[in-house]
């Protein structure tokens, strides 16, 4: 409420919650004065004492003067700190200053609606996190073995990789969310032990002497020939066959997937919402999940419904618009999602 507080028994406030891991049980009264900056409360000032005490008005009149003159200096402290931190640190903060109403980038009026494919059930708010897709196989950059029979081998090896990965990825999800979700991973395995499939990539390597290339040309066909096929569940299979291209191609690079950090209550925001998230992100801090492309029968869609995670797919110009760190409001009843919303449809 942007205001002091004063209390001589603080366990018999009202508003009183106790957290354990702070010590407080050793305190019996509570002076305590927010720290605002441009009118945005971003922490607060506070004394405790072990025996208990009347403060008067003198008293909190000075703990809110003291609180006045450092909250600059916090803030200021918190915005250098950023500076030094990683990538991931840097998101991680932002979103926490997102979550407490900092204004970081300007409090602009930007509130950016978008509508989508109803995908999951529920409605979640929380910081942005843009989850990139680590390998793009339109712009990758591949240099092919010299030797036409060894980069046949190179590509050879990484179907074996692939092959492998899928049988610990399987495992893995099996354990943490049982076997109808590790079954997905079954179609993923079927793909890279299909005979045709193989065979257009091994005649697609002889001809063109480069993996990558081969790779793609490979897909492009599955591609074209999938969405000549009206019904949308079917036609969504290509997301399996171009997630298991990208697997092969990250082996030929020799690029792991690995595990993301993620602050609670994210929403994270892809290209697609593939099975393979489901391994890589730790599911319990997602808040909703939001995709570019795909539909409502994708199998991280199915995903998302069977662990009640909130999701919207299908969301034009999502990727360009979503900024890290920012709160945005995911609805998957409706298929809105509100980038930067306003007080006023936050509350």
């Amino acid at each position: 409420e942007k205001r002091a507080v004063a209390t001589r028994k603080a366990r018999e406030h009202p508003a009183y919650r106790y957290f354990p891991e702070t010590g407080e049980e050793r305190f019996e009264s509570l002076m305590a004065a927010p720290l605002i900056v441009r009118e945005v409360p971003i922490g607060v000032l506070v004394v405790q004492t072990r025996s208990e005490r009347e403060f008067d008005a003198r008293d909190v009149e000075l703990l809110q003067t003291c609180a006045q003159l450092i909250a600059p200096v916090v803030m200021n402290a918190r915005l250098l700190d950023l500076v030094t931190r990683s990538d991931d640190q840097k998101a991680r903060a932002v979103s926490e200053m997102a979550l407490s109403g900092v204004p970081l980038q300007g409090e602009r009026p930007r509130r950016i609606d978008l509508q989508g494919i109803a995908t999951s059930p529920g409605i979640a708010i929380g910081p942005v996190y843009r989850l990139e897709d680590p390998l793009d196989l339109a712009e990758v950059e591949y240099t092919a073995n010299p030797d036409p029979a060894g980069e046949a081998a190179d590509l050879e090896r990484a179907l074996v990789a692939a092959r492998r990965e899928l049988d610990d990825v399987r495992e893995e999800v099996g354990e943490r969310f049982g076997p109808e979700f590790a079954a997905v991973f079954n179609i993923h395995i079927q793909i890279l032990e299909d005979h045709g499939f193989v065979s257009r990539l091994e005649r697609a390597v002889a001809q063109t002497a480069n993996a990558r290339d081969a790779l793609r040309q490979v897909l492009a066909a599955y591609r074209e020939t999938f969405e000549k096929i009206e019904d949308p569940y079917f036609r969504e299979r290509a997301l399996d066959l171009e997630d298991v291209v990208r697997r092969v191609m990250g082996n030929l690079l020799g690029v792991r997937r690995r595990n993301v950090p993620l602050s609670d209550g994210a929403v994270v925001v892809t290209e697609h919402i593939l099975p393979a998230h489901f391994a890589l992100l730790e599911t319990e801090k997602i808040a909703a999940l939001v995709s570019e492309h795909g539909g409502a029968t994708s199998h991280g869609a199915l995903f998302a419904r069977s662990l009640e995670i909130p999701a919207v797919t299908g969301v034009s110009g999502i990727l360009e618009a979503a900024r890290p760190g920012e709160i945005a409001i995911v609805d998957g009843a409706s298929g809105r999602v509100h980038l930067a919303p306003d007080a006023g449809l936050r509350a």
